[in-house]
């Protein structure tokens, strides 16, 4: 460990680290009672700050000597290790090598001999599981989990005999056909019943509430803080659910073709979704690529149930920082703000 001593923000922690005897910056306020100042931070030693702690601190790594940052808390799981080495993320192969060899004298637990006798499948069980999903195992051995199958699909005969691992077979993929078409038209997620014309026209007339969403976080992402172009209005509350409650407030039938709605009926469908807008409570301003990020996590949501609260501990707790540009990621916000 390189950090002997990290800035820590004076916040609901006052109490533990004067307890400690550390000394705590206060003020008297205009009552004449004692204050900390919002945003003080003090200079703490790592030894003193909770196991379990956000804060960063920097390591060296044993292997390649390289510094990097973690949070208090990942670097304490990582020493559960026995191997009782720092290691970047790039050489955790090498600790877990070192390790394995230590614990199990092999370079990799599925070399262990249990292990690879519980790993070992039968031919007849895999041919059952290719039938279960209604395909015909055409190979008549197998070997390893990544050797490639020869099968056909009943649902597509005309396709021929394909190919596929039974490592990805068995985590659901299996004829591109058939998955085609469980992603194609009204199977696919974004499939709104032919709705979309009449969303991309009600989606710029909510201008106002959307606004309102920016301005209520100064124009900044929720998340990071930043300002930025690619700011984004992120819907708590789904704008297709409001949608399909307006036209139903309204006793206003579903039309296929966004021409097929008098002016009348769009101008009154438009102010229903904008007056529900505001009763659903305003958006949440979020940077685009977080944005895509949080949708890939819990899908398409209808109501928010606490499921971008948690995507926000989850972001915090730096577990997306290696899917995520340079400039999003929440170490290098982190780093930036404290």
């Amino acid at each position: 460990m390189v950090s002997k001593f990290v800035e820590i923000a004076l916040v609901n922690n006052i109490q533990y680290y004067e307890n400690l005897g550390y000394k705590i910056p206060r003020y008297y306020d205009n009552n004449n009672r004692l204050k900390v100042k919002r945003g003080t931070k003090i200079l703490v030693n790592v030894k003193d700050i909770p196991l379990n702690s956000h804060a960063l601190i920097e390591i060296k790594c044993d292997y390649c000597n390289t510094s990097y940052y973690i949070t208090i808390k990942e670097y304490n799981n990582s020493n559960k290790n026995i191997i009782n080495k720092d290691c970047c993320k790039k050489c955790i192969g090498k600790k877990n090598v070192e390790s394995n060899l230590l614990k199990y004298g092999v370079c990799a637990t599925s070399q262990i001999p249990e292990v690879v006798n519980q790993m070992k499948l039968k031919y007849d069980d895999i041919k059952l599981v290719f039938e279960s999903r209604n395909c015909i195992l055409i190979s008549k051995e197998y070997n390893n989990c990544s050797e490639e199958l020869e099968y056909i699909c009943n649902n597509h005969q005309d396709k021929g005999i394909q190919k596929i691992s039974w490592n990805q077979f068995n985590r659901g993929f299996g004829c591109k056909y058939c998955g085609y078409e469980k992603i194609s038209g009204k199977n696919s997620p974004h499939w709104k019943g032919g709705i979309s014309e009449l969303t991309n026209y009600i989606r710029g007339k909510i201008f106002k509430w959307k606004f309102d969403s920016f301005k209520a976080n100064e124009f900044k992402c929720l998340l990071t803080g930043l300002k930025s172009q690619n700011l984004v209005i992120h819907h708590l509350y789904s704008f297709t659910k409001i949608l399909e409650e307006s036209l139903e407030m309204l006793s206003i039938p579903f039309k296929s073709k966004i021409n097929n709605y008098t002016q009348i009926e769009l101008e009154l469908i438009e102010n229903k979704c904008l007056e529900l807008h505001y009763q659903k409570g305003l958006g949440v301003p979020i940077l685009s690529q977080l944005h895509s990020l949080f949708h890939s996590q819990v899908g398409k949501l209808i109501i928010d149930n606490g499921e971008f609260e948690e995507f926000k501990k989850r972001y915090y707790n730096f577990e997306f920082d290696s899917v995520l540009d340079d400039k999003y990621k929440y170490v290098n916000i982190f780093k930036g703000i404290e």
